[in-house]
């Protein structure tokens, strides 16, 4: 028996099966197959209920951007569709849509013939509402189609005519759509069963427009200035002069405000650009008599060569304790010389507090034309801002003056952290994130003490005032900007054209920069220009919420500091994105440390990598009663245990030591000094008070 066991044993270990994992190979190979089809089939249903869902709406679809072989259609939820054309095959089942009695109902064609999906009691089940469904499709085990109108948690076989199940074809092509075509504003649909959908884009309102100015007012304001739909509008960037502008009508002059029509106004210059088509977003600046105003994050509506752009804004009135929302609407045709027919519209959409009735009517509006029928187009009339190249190894470069300055050694604007446009008191009733009933900050917040948490700790673009206001690529710059800028060059405390300040110059070229000491605004305290200078950075201080990074300087010394964010300090604008060696980690030499009351130790960290661009760190004491820290120093004030936590400013990378304190408690006099790092400080502002 063993002679024959051992050549059985050997036919087998001898046995081929390569065959057999070439099945197993095109079977995973199918089944992947199939797979990509079912997500490329699901996608395409919810491609459809959206489109059904604009087309009964007609308010839906924000824009459409082609791709290869279709359309990606983006909607006003942020959803976004591919929709391209596909190839059909009698024998697969293929969801569409049909309407009856201005509703689209679900239907479904396999074999040639399309009925309608029915719930059990045989109801036909609608696209879109309250009762709509959205239908998903799988394949089972033995590869027949299944269908669930539940959201996947139930599934049923799909059956032909005859009842019979329907099987499923992976060859069969993919898509519901035979063919997508977007040509003048008309989006046409075409399904695989023959249904045409089509969308008139040019009659779509955006629905961002409600938000900006009322339905009502809508509906007089059309009566005075043409209001331009569609997602289609043309790319007006540029600069135009609407010169004579000339008044149309005013809702308020019959009650003694506003101008009589045919009043001419002062030149108007106005300036779109950064304009987004997928969007359809775009910034907005005005000028009148060097009075300028930005609009970021304006929208545009139109088509052909129609245009009407939108932009409101939230304002106070701090001396007079006025709060309103204002609407602007620019309208016209764009021509190669500039815009025919220019309308210009001011609304005030809500006002409170004015009991003296210093401004317009709430629900009031005002309308302006261009004269003579053409706003040409033009340069801009306010010096633009140029940059110098300082030879930084991240190849950012800075621009030569402060924002809202027209020359180098101007102070420019304040503005308080986060905040797109200047005030005239920077506190915390006037404070763009902050909820004055509430008592909380609305965003960027680090700690659940002021509000919801929402990790946020470095600007987003749009509350950016460098970005909003010079537009892309001006950004505010990083803590990490300012201490590269500053390694990479000398300073010197000095004059120019009698504003003092700090001149800056780089250790690699013969370039300079010149930061005005600027001053500062901060509540009912302004500091005067020529004693110091605070500029912003795009960091908040996520120990403290309510306080942000800013560069200090004055005659004698310069700090990175952290301070109030609801106060107006300077910007000093850069460009390009930093190419800096980040911050990777921290550790201390010491781990825990045992101190008698009035004793002191030193820690020591270190930064990882060795190379980081921004290694500074500061320190902090979990319990200043037991132990206090200045620039590692440690001092034991009272018996009891703490932690001494390193923190560095780039990465927010941390470290802790345990400090036991023991003895009786000794006057050990707490250190306010700001903690100085090699020839720079890090100084933390006391908690402001609200």
């Amino acid at each position: 028996m063993l002679p024959v066991l051992l050549a059985g044993f050997l036919a087998c270990e001898k046995y081929d099966d390569s065959r057999l994992w070439d099945k197993i190979d095109q079977l995973e190979e199918r089944i992947g197959v199939i797979e990509q089809k079912l997500r490329g089939i699901n996608t395409d249903i919810q491609a459809l209920q959206a489109a059904v869902s604009a087309l009964q709406s007609r308010r839906d679809i924000m824009s459409v951007v082609p791709i290869t072989g279709g359309f990606t259609i983006v909607f006003s939820d942020g959803q976004s569709y591919d929709i391209v054309s596909g190839s059909g095959n009698g024998e697969t089942a293929v969801i569409g849509v049909k309407e009856e009695g201005g509703r689209y109902y679900w239907t479904i064609t396999t074999g040639g013939t399309t009925r309608y999906l029915t719930d059990d009691a045989g109801n036909k089940l609608p696209v879109t509402g309250a009762d709509g469904v959205t239908p998903r499709l799988k394949v089972d085990n033995e590869g027949y189609w299944m269908v669930s109108y539940d959201g996947g948690r139930n599934y049923e076989y799909v059956l032909d005519d005859a009842g019979n199940r329907v099987p499923a074809i992976a060859e069969s092509g993919s898509g519901f759509f035979r063919d997508v075509r977007y040509e003048d504003g008309i989006l046409t649909l075409v399904l695989m069963d023959g249904t045409v959908i089509t969308l008139d884009l040019n009659e779509q309102k955006d629905p961002r427009l409600d938000d900006v100015i009322p339905l009502e007012i809508q509906t007089r304001l059309a009566k005075h200035i043409p209001l331009y739909t569609g997602i289609n509008p043309p790319n007006v960037e540029g600069c135009y002069l609407r010169s004579p502008e000339t008044c149309v009508f005013c809702e308020d002059y019959e009650t003694g405000h506003g101008y009589a029509p045919g009043t001419i106004m002062a030149d108007n210059y106005i300036r779109f650009s950064n304009q987004n088509p997928v969007t359809n977003t775009l910034d907005y600046s005005g000028c009148q008599l060097e009075n300028t105003e930005w609009g970021p994050g304006a929208f545009i509506c139109g088509h052909g060569n129609y245009l009407s752009a939108y932009f409101n804004t939230d304002g106070k009135d701090p001396v007079l304790d006025v709060t309103f929302k204002t609407a602007l609407v620019i309208s016209g045709t764009l021509t190669p010389l500039g815009i025919q027919d220019c309308y210009y519209a001011f609304i005030m959409v809500e006002k409170r507090g004015d009991t003296g009735n210093h401004y317009m009517e709430e629900d009031v509006f005002r309308v302006f034309v261009d004269g003579d029928g053409l706003a040409v187009r033009t340069e801009w009339p306010l010096p633009e801002t140029q940059y110098v190249d300082m030879g930084l190894p991240s190849g950012v470069t800075w621009a030569e003056m402060n924002l809202g300055a027209a020359h180098p050694w101007e102070c420019g604007d304040f503005y308080s952290w986060g905040s797109i446009a200047t005030q005239s008191v920077y506190d915390f009733d006037s404070y763009r994130f902050f909820d004055v009933q509430n008592d909380k900050m609305t965003k960027y917040v680090a700690s659940s003490e002021w509000g919801t948490v929402d990790g946020k700790t470095v600007l987003d673009s749009a509350d950016d005032a460098a970005r909003q206001v010079l537009g892309s690529p001006w950004r505010i710059p990083t803590i990490t900007d300012f201490v590269e800028l500053i390694e990479n060059s000398t300073r010197t405390w000095t004059v120019r054209e009698g504003t003092y300040g700090l001149e800056v110059k780089s250790k690699h070229n013969a370039n300079t920069l010149f930061f005005p000491a600027a001053g500062a605004s901060e509540g009912k305290n302004v500091t005067p220009a020529g004693t110091m200078g605070i500029y912003w950075t795009a960091n908040l201080h996520d120990d403290t919420t309510v306080n942000a990074y800013s560069f200090f300087f004055s005659e004698s010394q310069y700090l990175y500091t952290w301070l109030g964010r609801i106060y107006g300090y300077s910007i000093r604008p850069v460009r390009g994105t930093s190419s800096a060696v980040k911050v990777s980690a921290v550790t201390l030499n010491k781990g825990s440390v045992s101190l008698k009351v009035g004793e002191t130790l030193t820690l020591s960290a270190t930064v990882q990598p060795s190379n980081a661009t921004n290694r500074m760190v500061y320190w902090t004491s979990e319990n200043t009663d037991v132990a206090t820290v200045a620039n590692g120093v440690v001092t034991a004030v009272a018996a009891g245990t703490t932690r001494i936590r390193v923190k560095t400013l780039d990465s927010g990378k941390t470290a802790y030591c345990t400090v036991t304190v023991s003895g009786t408690k000794a006057a050990v006099p707490t250190s306010r000094e700001p903690v100085v790092l090699r020839d720079m400080a890090v100084m933390a502002s006391a908690r402001m008070s609200k």
